[in-house]
């Protein structure tokens, strides 16, 4: 994250408590001018999501965060997830599928030379898999890198494309 530029994370479930455990480092990269694209998923069905961004007027919003901002245990890491949306810092990309959910946990980290470090596994972004291991939740993860080239051939450009894909509006994938 220090000598990135770029950070791609595909998530099943994304928590803003993670600000809480990596926010100086966030800042710093964020500062640096670094870029934070998220892909995540909420637990609704493409039918259900017409229907929400209907119901969900920009008041509604408002309220909502108003309501985030005053719980002491949310306030700061959502008051940081609204600074670095604002200041374009961070993209989230909701994933809709036809089946059930988004659940990949990948992601890479690419610097201004085209180095690019990408993993996959079981790895969240939330409190309780950022803890220490005796406190937390089981986690593990694969890492690749451009610096291997058998280890990038073999796994990391897959999951550096499979991201990318998603992400691609002109492609049929999520």
């Amino acid at each position: 994250l220090r000598v990135s530029r770029s950070y791609v994370r595909g998530a099943g479930y994304f928590n803003s408590s993670v600000f809480r455990l990596m926010h100086s480092e966030i800042l710093e990269f964020c500062i640096g001018g670094g870029h934070i694209t998220l892909v995540t998923s909420p637990e609704i069905h493409e039918k259900d999501y017409e229907k929400i961004l209907e119901a969900y007027s920009e008041e509604s919003f408002k309220r909502d965060l108003e309501e985030l901002l005053q719980d002491p245990v949310l306030r700061e890491p959502t008051e940081m997830l609204c600074a670095l949306i604002q200041n374009g810092k961070l993209d989230i990309h909701i994933a809709l599928l036809r089946g059930e959910i988004y659940h990949h946990k990948k992601g890479y980290f690419e610097d201004d030379f085209g180095n690019i470090v990408a993993f996959d596994g079981s790895g969240n972004e939330t409190l309780s898999a950022l803890k220490p291991f005796d406190r937390g939740n089981a986690e593990s993860f694969n890492i690749a890198s451009t610096c291997n080239k058998l280890s990038w051939n073999m796994y990391g450009r897959f999951w550096y494309d499979d991201l990318n894909g998603t992400l691609d509006k002109k492609k049929d994938s999520t």
